[in-house]
């Protein structure tokens, strides 16, 4: 390594294939770099695709990396061997450590070298500051909203310096990274009929059963009544990812002058990938726009295909009954019909019957004004009653007001 000091200077790096202006980082003069882009690498909402730098040293000895930022929600209720407990009782999930995070990075990358051990670990400068900075963002963010809980908000600056040996050289590689990190929890009251159980002191038993129906339910005292998690997520963010590989006898010279003055400085996303970037978020969100409109437009096809089989079916049940009503109005009809014509025919036969009785006996019958039937024996067309005496004639007879004249029946 050269005696001479190492200068840093801010520098804008561009993709080889396409002439864009993608990152800016402070760097050794003189090292060369080179950016990659992976399009195809999804890195969350605000990172639509990957990218890395390489940047080596002119003797091929030394070399610091960047990746680029990554956001994602992990949304799922997890198991309760999972779970933590705040100071509200609320069971969640645990978040994953800026130093877990590297440990996993760092065995990933590191699985082939031999004797990899962790040496130093310090934290970033304004660590906590920055914590109760992103923790009033998220409550400004999720504050209108009474049925959500910030559980823990958690952001954390660390660099982690590992030592290793590389096909029997020793060597160093240092790691910065800041991981943002916010449980949320989305609550809901449980419905009043499982309430009225669980608070019942004779229905334990049952409420077992009950709490099977809301397994991460709780009785919350400052609400005074029961609620349960409806869902659960930890919105995660990854920036600043910066490795430096050096050899262990630069390793602090390296450190002091080229890694901490890159950490500080930053990393910033240069014109052309910010307006990329924002193309593609953009595509990517009017597709997912579009896909959810298809699907919305699907559900609502879905809907209306089953409200008009729906309909139709009503539609044939309704013709169905108007069916049925109408073959039992029908036979009711023909049944009336076939009744009267019976009684009827009945009628005429006793008719028939009783004149052919009458004729033989050589009886008439009459009718009083009450309408009672009077049978006398005879075949004179007229016939007046007087109490219990009859007087019959041929032609119209005067005998007195005491006599009442009886009309012929009609058959």
């Amino acid at each position: 390594m050269s005696s001479e000091p190492i200068k840093m200077k801010q520098v804008t790096l561009k993709e080889a294939e396409t002439g864009k202006n993608m990152i800016i980082q402070t760097l050794p003069e003189g090292w060369k770099s080179t950016v990659r882009v992976f399009r195809d690498r999804y890195r969350g909402r605000g990172q639509p695709f990957l990218v890395t730098t390489s940047t080596l040293s002119p003797d091929g000895r030394s070399a610091v990396f960047y990746n680029s930022a990554a956001h994602y929600r992990d949304d799922h209720l997890a198991s309760h061997e999972d779970f933590s407990t705040d100071l509200y009782g609320i069971l969640y999930r645990k978040i994953m450590t800026s130093e877990k995070y590297l440990e996993d990075k760092a065995a990933l990358e590191l699985k082939e070298v031999t004797n990899l051990r962790l040496v130093k670990q310090s934290d970033w400068a304004g660590n906590a500051k920055k914590q109760e900075e992103l923790r009033a963002k998220k409550e400004k963010e999720y504050g209108d909203d009474p049925n959500t809980v910030i559980d823990r908000v958690y952001r954390k600056g660390i660099v982690q310096e590992y030592a290793f040996e590389r096909d029997g050289y020793p060597r160093r590689r240092f790691y910065s990274i800041l991981l943002e990190a916010t449980e949320i929890a989305v609550w809901r009251d449980i419905p009043y009929q499982i309430t009225a159980i669980l608070n019942n002191p004779f229905m334990a038993d049952i409420s077992q059963l009950a709490l099977k129906t809301y397994p991460y339910a709780r009785y919350d005292k400052n609400l005074g009544k029961w609620i349960y998690t409806l869902s659960y997520y930890v919105d995660w963010t990854v920036r600043q990812i910066l490795i430096m590989d050096v050899p262990e006898k630069e390793s602090q010279q390296m450190y002091s002058s080229v890694f901490l003055p890159a950490v500080n400085a930053g990393t910033g996303y240069a014109d052309d990938l910010i307006k990329e970037r924002d193309e593609m978020q953009q595509a990517r969100d009017d597709r997912n726009r579009k896909k959810r409109d298809e699907i919305s437009r699907e559900r609502i096809a879905k809907r209306t295909e089953e409200k008009r089989a729906r309909d139709e079916e009503e539609a044939h049940r309704e013709r169905d009954r108007q069916a049925r009503e109408k073959l039992r109005q029908t036979q009711k009809e023909i049944e009336e019909i076939r009744k009267s014509a019976y009684e009827n025919t009945r009628k005429t036969q006793d008719r028939v019957r009783e004149m052919w009785t009458d004729t033989i006996r050589g009886d008439t019958r009459f009718v009083d004004k009450y309408g009672g039937e009077h049978v006398i024996h005879t075949y004179d067309n007229y016939a007046y009653k007087s109490g219990s005496s009859y007087v019959t004639s041929d032609s119209p007879l005067d005998h007195g007001w005491d006599w009442e004249e009886l009309e012929k029946k009609k058959y």
